[in-house]
């Protein structure tokens, strides 16, 4: 019995520090121009601008998969507050 507390704390302590997020698929919003959002539930801080540096490498790889280069166009980051989350969104185009 005691042999399993220790692991199973270390579980507890690994899923509490790890959160939830969601990210939404890129979302067409005009004439080659998109949008990607993404929201981060955790139990301590997280950074809205950590989650939006994921945002662009995300954007930049969607772009070069078509050949093109990611310019943005607009973005917003909020930090995590108490009893919510932090996120990020971003605007951009593929030229």
């Amino acid at each position: 019995m005691n042999r399993l507390i220790l692991p199973l704390s270390i579980l507890a302590v690994a899923s509490a520090l790890s959160g939830c997020g969601h990210a939404t698929d890129i979302v067409k919003i005009g004439d080659n121009s998109y949008m990607l959002r993404s929201e981060e539930y955790r139990y301590f801080t997280s950074s809205g601008s950590a989650i939006k540096d994921g945002l662009y490498s995300d954007a930049r790889k969607f772009c070069e998969g078509q050949g093109k280069r990611m310019e943005s166009l607009s973005d917003f980051a909020r930090d995590h507050q108490p009893g919510g989350s932090a996120s990020a969104e971003i605007r951009f185009r593929c030229q």
